[in-house]
């Protein structure tokens, strides 16, 4: 007699995901750790085939298998069947507090702009009321300045 399948099995695509999402949790933890296929292949008692299929997500390996690849990974069981890993997870934390520095660092900088613009500001209209009771207008519609208006036209 055929098995029947259960009614509250995953379909095919979401358990082709699940696979994927193990499959690749797997060869990222291998690679973090610098290990080849052949070197993990040895140390978890299996070949490099073998860890070559179970990284592809095509072969059909039992949980025990699993587990003893993810022992000398040093992943927990639990989080190559989760739906973010902890290393995803541990990823989208550092770039949230990489954005964050990045944020407070575009504070401080555009609080310094703001200062330098106020103090040149503040500097340029200083400059600007030193100057007006000194530029009284002469005779001759220049400023009464002292080499103000040297080389104008002059009258005749």
């Amino acid at each position: 007699m055929a098995r029947q399948p259960k009614e509250n099995a995953p379909p095919d695509e979401e358990l082709d995901e699940i696979i994927r999402n193990i499959a690749d949790r797997l060869a990222a933890a291998r690679k973090d750790r610098g290990l080849t296929q052949a070197a993990l292949g040895a140390m978890a008692d299996m070949t490099q085939q073998q860890v070559f299929g179970l990284e592809q997500g095509t072969s059909n390996v039992t949980i025990r298998t699993l587990a003893r690849v993810a022992k000398v990974l040093d992943v927990d069981l639990n989080t190559l069947f989760s739906k973010i890993g902890a290393s995803s997870s541990t990823r989208l934390v550092e770039a949230l507090e990489s954005f964050r520095t990045l944020l407070e660092e575009r504070a401080e900088q555009e609080r310094a702009f703001r200062r330098e613009i106020g103090e040149l500001i503040d500097r340029a209209s200083a400059n600007a009321i030193r100057r007006e009771p000194e530029q009284k207008e002469g005779g001759d519609g220049c400023p009464s300045e002292a080499g103000a208006c040297s080389g104008a036209i002059k009258k005749q």
